[in-house]
């Protein structure tokens, strides 16, 4: 072979992979969105829930004390009982309240042994095919702590002297301040209420915190109208090839910064996706891969005008059902607070923030 043939393959070869180190670089630049980039934690300054009640409720963490407002202290405090009367406490909340660190995790709404069962994922290239994609796996079991978990659950008693409906209060939600609290981090936050159980006023404190029968979640997602300029983006490039909304048609490319815009779904995690089977970035949807997510909207929206909407998209500026209806006595509900990976506004630069968590329950609408 002459020698000027091999310097043409050689040409030929070095061009081929300056092409791919090319296409690498583009890839990796333009897949740096939910997630928080390759499962980076979002760094949270503090983190703060209270949690209210009015007009005739009362609430309690540990089925004993009640109040009319619980926060942070509270929930990490939580309830202990000795239940077989060894002097051990057997029956320990298991309020999952990390201070300090979130990182997103994702849902498809499946509950287990009445808890949500979630999903915390990788933004990688597991399989080494050269295309970053998507692997995920079953959060640990959630536990009592201050220090470890990528989302917040915790326990609260809510009680009642007649049955009804009740409502969450204007205001409800989550806010962000600090110095990046335009990025957005507010704007893929959820809540989740699931109802364990019911008993009467006199049932023992120990027999409520042992109720685990919840079979399904309501999701609420606050700041449902709002996107800044990095969640409207992720939209554009991740909805590209198909339409989710409320409107048909809907291709996103109407979003705008601010207020006032129509909800946006999301494709929630329904089952694990391992290293091997890791899904393109561009296929991390109900559309393309229904085997591991499911389209999600939230059973109620909340507007960054502090009014309600449900669903269908009709504003409601007063107190809305959440879907809860208490019966007389006493009802145990599972709060879920978390970052929803597969929100098109959880983006990296939402890193460092102060997120205060507002949730209030009132029996008038």
């Amino acid at each position: 072979m002459s020698s000027r043939k091999k310097n043409g393959k050689k040409r030929r070869k070095l061009g081929s992979l300056l092409l791919l180190l090319f296409l690498t670089i583009i890839l990796l630049a333009t897949s740096t969105y939910a997630w928080f980039t390759a499962n980076r934690s979002v760094t949270i300054d503090a983190i703060n829930v209270t949690v209210s009640t009015s007009n005739g409720i009362q609430i309690s963490t540990d089925a004993n004390s009640w109040k009319t407002l619980i926060s942070n202290s509270d929930i990490t405090t939580g309830y202990a009982f000795d239940t077989d009367n060894d002097s051990v406490n057997d029956l320990v909340d298991q309020n999952q309240f990390s201070l300090t660190n979130l990182s997103p995790v994702s849902t498809a709404g499946a509950v287990s042994g009445g808890k949500l069962v979630m999903y915390k994922g990788v933004i990688d290239d597991k399989n080494t095919d050269g295309v970053l994609g998507l692997t995920a796996s079953a959060t640990p079991a959630e536990a009592k702590s201050t220090t470890t978990g990528d989302f917040i659950a915790f326990d609260i008693f809510l009680k009642v002297d007649e049955a009804g409906p009740v409502y969450l209060n204007v205001g409800s939600g989550a806010i962000v301040t600090g110095n990046n609290a335009d990025k957005g981090a507010q704007n893929a936050v959820r809540m989740g209420f699931i109802v364990e159980g019911n008993g009467a006023a006199t049932t023992p404190a120990a027999t409520l915190a042992a109720y685990s029968g919840g079979t399904s979640v309501l999701i609420v997602e606050p700041n449902s109208d709002q996107h800044n300029a990095f969640g409207i983006e992720q939209a554009r490039q991740y909805y590209q090839d198909y339409t989710y909304g409320s409107t048909s048609g809907a291709d996103y490319t109407s979003l705008s910064e601010g207020t006032g815009n129509d909800w946006v779904s999301w494709d929630g995690v329904s089952a694990a996706i391992s290293d091997s089977n890791e899904i393109a970035w561009a296929n991390t949807n109900a559309h393309d891969s229904g085997s591991y997510f499911t389209a999600m909207t939230g059973n109620y929206l909340t507007r960054t005008t502090a009014a309600f909407t449900t669903n269908t998209g009709t504003p409601a500026p007063t107190p809305v059902s959440i879907g809860l209806s208490l019966s007389a006595g006493i009802t145990k509900i599972r709060v879920y607070l978390w970052i929803e990976g597969q929100d098109i506004d959880c983006d990296t630069s939402a890193s460092g923030a102060n997120i205060t968590f507002n949730i209030g329950f009132t029996l008038d609408q």
